[in-house]
């Protein structure tokens, strides 16, 4: 029998033993089974002479007949992640400099005082930090929690946070799509109710991985604005 999910519309053929039982979609939605259901006459899936599945295989088959195009996300390119190692390692210095060398400072020809030389030296190294631990640490955590943005007939999955593996199912009708380059790499802003998600370029495989999710999410979107 045939079921969708009505949080991704995504649509799965399970075993008539599941009837009045519930099933996981690979959404994350949990599916109810009506106890009794018939497959359309007009449906070509109905016609397949092949076994039904195990309850166990509803949500790979989901996967293998819903994901329109899947990609590792979290992991940044080398080039970056050198790129944010270094400002770790900025931020580092100037956090004591602003402590312990803090005089005789000027900005524009005007001395600073030693508290104001340390104000600017310790908000500049502790972004710098941020940053580190932010990118450095979201990477190794990535490295062995798999993380992916994936997109599907109905929906785009996207992770909810750096250091989770949960996801979270946009439906594509209710979602609105901005590309914007921003120093040496792009972003892809994701607008959801009240809020935005945001992917960024260089945190997929390669910028190729990057282009093709963003072709085939403007071609299911309808366009970037």
């Amino acid at each position: 029998m045939l079921v969708r999910c009505p949080q991704c519309d995504r649509q799965h053929r399970v075993a008539d033993a599941l009837a009045g039982k519930r099933a996981k979609c690979s959404c994350g939605a949990v599916l109810s089974i009506p106890a009794a259901a018939e497959t359309p006459d007009d449906d070509p899936l109905g016609s397949l002479d092949s076994p039904a599945p195990r309850p166990s295989d509803v949500s790979a088959e989901a996967d293998a007949e819903g994901v329109l195009c899947e990609f590792r996300y979290g992991q940044a390119q080398s080039r970056f992640l050198w790129l944010f190692s270094v400002a770790g390692i900025i931020g580092a210095v100037l956090v004591p400099v602003g402590i312990f060398w803090n005089d005789g400072w000027e900005i524009n020809h005007v001395p600073l005082p030693p508290w104001g030389a340390t104000l600017v030296a310790e908000s500049a190294g502790i972004g710098c930090l941020l940053m580190f631990v932010y990118i450095v640490g979201g990477n190794f955590y990535s490295r062995s929690h798999r993380k992916r943005v994936a997109i599907t007939a109905g929906a785009v999955l996207v992770p909810r946070g750096v250091f989770t593996t949960e996801e979270r199912v946009l439906p594509l009708r209710e979602i609105s799509l901005k590309v914007r380059d921003v120093g040496p790499t792009s972003h892809a802003y994701l607008k959801h109710g009240g809020g935005t998600v945001r992917l960024t370029a260089f945190l997929f495989p390669t910028d190729a991985d990057y282009d093709r999710f963003l072709q085939v999410l403007q071609r299911q979107v309808g366009g970037a604005e």
